[in-house]
């Protein structure tokens, strides 16, 4: 894993970083941050906590799944 933190993962950010796609997504969701942000203010301690935990995991399962193809992918060119 640490080939993943120490390098790949600085490569996907500088691709990322120019891919229009996902620049589009990052704008759409800096549109949507202040509106989820008072969202969750309005809600129950307990439903807030639930929400950003629920956010959390699926950000955590996405990185996971990234770091599986980078392995993956290395696999296959060492073959």
């Amino acid at each position: 894993m640490d080939d993943w933190i120490m390098g790949a993962c600085d490569q996907v950010d500088a691709l990322v970083a120019k891919d229009p796609d996902y620049q589009e997504l990052c704008a759409r969701r800096r549109e949507l941050e202040e509106t989820c942000r008072q969202i969750l203010d309005s809600l129950p301690p307990s439903s807030r906590d639930a929400l950003t935990e629920y956010e959390y995991v699926i950000m955590e399962m996405a990185y996971q799944r990234t770091q599986t193809a980078y392995h993956l992918g290395k696999k296959h060119r060492s073959q």
